[in-house]
């Protein structure tokens, strides 16, 4: 299905915009394919104008902001027209203004960036396949973090925004949590949700995109009683230090391994899933 294009071309802009192109991240190009973006474009039902400033043009820049050195969105729009410039001095006085570029990204859907993002996972997982396992086992890991942005009403109103001694926080604040292979640090999968919303919560749904005997390894954050019980439910073998709330001392000794090592059915009688004491500190797998 073609990516449906309204109005008229701009003068020299489908000319521009196919050079700003072949000059853009060719590396990224190698893997994110000009056609994937047209296809994720076509899938969010997003229409546009014929413009120097089209989807692929748009979503490259993007990817170039959140590479360059100084993360600077308007370095990244310099250096992207320096590169188109070298290459074709007659485009030196046809630059887009920041504002023109700002516009582009936000016509962009949401929908458009998830088909991508889809996209590159199915894709990055296929590339690292090589370097993914440990054992015969996929090594995943899980993460939480917050992330910030504009203040703006509708943000705010989304998100909300932390509290502390001086009251409300300026800027709003999400919650995000990711899913992504150890030994490439390749993003799998993520959710954000509001800034009260737990990781907890966040992850669950992220579970079912998870493969078969799959090695989840966390921080406390995902350890429990109720996280591993989904984790078992959705077949995955989990790593996770314990919880706070674990009272070590109770935990029946299956196996010692040294004073301050020991196996136990800390999950289940009929479960051979077993924690590891060390120093004080467990992990459960």
């Amino acid at each position: 299905m073609p990516v449906t294009i309204i109005g008229k071309d701009a003068p020299l802009g489908p000319g521009i915009s196919w050079a700003l192109q072949q000059v853009t991240l060719n590396s990224v190009r190698k893997v994110l394919l000009d056609a994937a973006i047209d296809r994720a474009a076509s899938h969010a039902a997003h229409t546009y104008r014929s413009r120097i400033l089209n989807p692929v043009v748009t979503v490259l820049h993007m990817i170039l902001a959140s590479l360059w050195p100084e993360e600077s969105f308007q370095a990244s729009a310099h250096l992207l027209w320096d590169n188109l410039t070298g290459a074709f001095p007659g485009l030196r006085r046809k630059s887009p203004s920041s504002g023109s570029m700002a516009k582009a990204r936000a016509r962009l859907p949401l929908k458009l960036w998830d088909h991508i993002n889809r996209f590159l996972a199915d894709k990055i997982q296929e590339l690292s396949k090589p370097w993914a396992a440990w054992r015969g086992h996929r090594v995943v890991l899980v993460d939480g973090t917050c992330v910030s942005m504009p203040d703006t009403p509708a943000l705010h109103k989304c998100f909300g925004a932390s509290t502390g001694r001086g009251g409300k926080r300026h800027y709003p604040l999400a919650r995000m949590v990711t899913l992504s292979l150890a030994n490439t640090m390749s993003v799998l999968s993520y959710a954000m949700g509001r800034y009260r919303q737990s990781e907890q919560n966040l992850l669950r749904p992220l579970l079912k995109g998870l493969r078969t005997g799959d090695l989840l390894i966390a921080d406390r954050h995902f350890a429990g009683a109720n996280l591993y019980a989904e984790y078992l439910a959705n077949s995955l073998n989990f790593l996770t230090r314990a919880h706070q709330m674990l009272n070590i001392s109770q935990l029946r000794r299956i196996k010692g391994y040294g004073s301050e090592n020991f196996a136990t059915d800390s999950l289940s009688s009929q479960g051979s899933h077993a924690a590891n004491i060390s120093a004080g500190a467990a992990d459960t797998c």
